[in-house]
């Protein structure tokens, strides 16, 4: 970091002398794929952002990796990951800039952008496409001036100036994140997603801190997406963070690797992006400090973790005209408290929390806070949602909220949402957990009981398999020891109302050709050939037979026809 701008590529010290002037960056120092990032959070109420900066282009902006000029290499300006405007040293499509010559291997481009935003933060973003060393072509940048312009605003422009002069290499700034840990690179980039963090970043006890400037007894919403990448295992106690407000715990995040994305890039198991969403007093402190922290033993390359830049921390106020001071409004005075049977919501007293809140002991909130493990239940008489120790009387929990049935893809296991059953040996009877389906006639299916097994399955015992154990056949989708229709066959284990043609039929099973001891007569293995077949069924000559001569006889009667 410098002053609050992000260097993608570690450098001790970018600010650097040009001519009798100071650039962040410049001649050997920005270039080869640099990128510089500034994040602003908590902006006033505002509908535009105007950016204007000096660019300068340092060396030859031609030159391809061989050294001829037949590429063009471009710096572009991105805000909120929107391309916005790109600079070279040619102009020949829409949003190209073009530098003007100053001097030799010297180009100045002059950037002015005016856009409509309305977001509470924004992201500022300068990046090269130079794939050449920092001695062929390089760039710097100063005059930074961000301007916050809205109607609303005491001030119609809230201005961030970073000049970078010799004299001012302080420039306004705001709070950032400190890290406990060196990191090599503390900003990643996962998908379309810029993370301070990241891939092999932080991991093995780091820990994060950011200090917010507030006021007291203030309500604060905190909103931040963290990222745990790779190989996060559900069932390891270290495999968690936790997020605390002035060393208090506000949340503690464990993955879910069932809902697991491949974004990054990595060979672990992929990514979970897990939404913070709190809300909380600051109560005596006019600052607060939010950190997160791992207790991950393992080394980096196992797992690691990172969190969005665009993360908020937002004073919930009740309109921009109202000083909130700690005290909530009442019939329009302020006042210390509620009166009995009024709620807080958003420094208001009103008769209820409002839709998509819960009433937590008389304060509106996203969530049970005052107590973690109570659930969010419906009260019958008014329909109002409030934090409670327990359910309606036949009511199932989902996801800490207590609901009438179990939403769809979920199963009853014991008056718990779950996406299976837990218990050993149970199944899904239509949503609800079971020692055995209700329907007897019913079979087991993946663990949920259906009227019969998916195509291509087949019935072992009520349970749907691929195929029936070597001991039994597949009598059309169940298993037997036989067909139960006698006049069908045995084709590969399969029950067939007939064999195909080249087979043969031997004892209602079809086979390429008869077993040792049987010939073919016609489609069936036989012992013999129609009236002769007598004569296959002993040995020709057998001592102390005393047939043995007349079937000798038989055959030679045989042979002569």
């Amino acid at each position: 970091f410098h002053d609050g701008w992000l260097v993608r590529n570690h450098i001790i010290n970018p600010v650097t002398q040009f001519e009798n002037f100071y650039l962040l960056g410049g001649l050997n120092t920005f270039g080869a794929r640099q990128a510089l990032t500034r994040f602003f959070p908590l902006l006033p109420p505002h509908q535009q952002i105007r950016i204007t900066a000096d660019l300068w282009l340092l060396g030859n902006w031609t030159l391809t990796f061989d050294g001829s000029l037949q590429e063009q290499k471009f710096l572009t300006l991105t805000l909120d990951d929107n391309q916005t405007q790109t600079y070279s040293l040619k102009c020949d499509a829409p949003n190209f800039i073009c530098a003007q010559q100053m001097g030799e291997g010297i180009y100045r481009a002059q950037v002015d952008v005016v856009f409509n935003h309305s977001a509470q933060d924004l992201v500022v973003k300068f990046y090269d496409t130079l794939g050449l060393s920092l001695n062929q072509a390089s760039w710097g940048i100063r005059n930074i001036e961000i301007e916050v312009i809205g109607e609303a605003l005491v001030d119609p422009t809230v201005k961030f100036i970073y000049a970078f002069d010799q004299k001012q290499l302080a420039p306004q700034s705001v709070p950032i994140w400190t890290v406990n840990k060196f990191v090599n690179n503390s900003i990643s980039q996962c998908g379309h997603k810029q993370i301070f963090g990241g891939p092999k970043q932080f991991s093995s006890q780091s820990k994060i801190n950011r200090v917010y400037q507030t006021q007291k007894n203030q309500l604060v919403r905190f909103r931040a997406q963290v990222w745990l990448i790779d190989n996060w295992d559900y069932n390891q106690p270290g495999d968690r963070l936790i997020v605390r407000v002035n060393n208090k715990d506000l949340r503690v995040i464990g993955p879910n690797l069932q809902q697991a994305q491949q974004i990054c890039g990595n060979e672990g198991a992929g990514e979970n992006i897990i939404d913070i969403d709190e809300t909380f007093f600051t109560h005596e402190n006019d600052k607060i400090t939010i950190s997160i922290e791992d207790f991950i033993s393992e080394t980096k390359s196992d797992k690691s973790w990172g969190i969005t830049l665009q993360n908020t921390v937002n004073p919930l106020i009740p309109d921009s005209q109202t000083q909130f001071k700690g005290k909530v409004i009442y019939n329009g005075q302020c006042t210390h408290e509620c009166p009995p049977g009024k709620v807080i919501a958003n420094a208001y007293c009103v008769d209820k929390c409002p839709e998509g809140t819960v009433n937590d002991h008389s304060i509106c909130r996203t969530r049970c806070l005052y107590n973690r493990e109570q659930l969010i239940r419906t009260l019958q008489s008014t329909g109002e949602k409030v934090c409670a120790d327990t359910c309606n009387d036949g009511e199932v929990i989902n996801a800490g909220v207590c609901t009438g049935v179990c939403p769809l893809g979920k199963v009853n296991d014991n008056g718990y949402c779950q996406d299976k059953c837990s218990r050993p040996g149970e199944v899904d009877d239509h949503g609800v957990c079971r020692n055995a389906c209700s329907n007897t006639q019913e079979v087991i299916n993946n663990g949920k009981c259906s009227t019969s097994c998916a195509k291509g399955q087949v019935n072992y015992n009520g349970l749907c398999a691929q195929e029936c154990p070597a001991s039994l056949i597949d009598d059309h989708g169940v298993c037997r020891n036989e067909c139960q229709n006698t006049s069908e066959f045995i084709l590969q284990r399969k029950c067939v109302t007939d064999c195909p043609d080249g087979k043969f039929i031997n004892e209602r099973e079809c086979v390429d050709e008869c077993p040792a001891g049987k010939v073919a007569d016609g489609r069936y293995c036989t012992e013999g050939c129609g009236e002769f077949k007598d004569l296959f069924q002993k040995p020709l000559f057998q001592k102390k037979h005393k047939s043995s001569s007349k079937r000798i006889k038989m055959l030679r009667r045989a042979l002569n026809k």
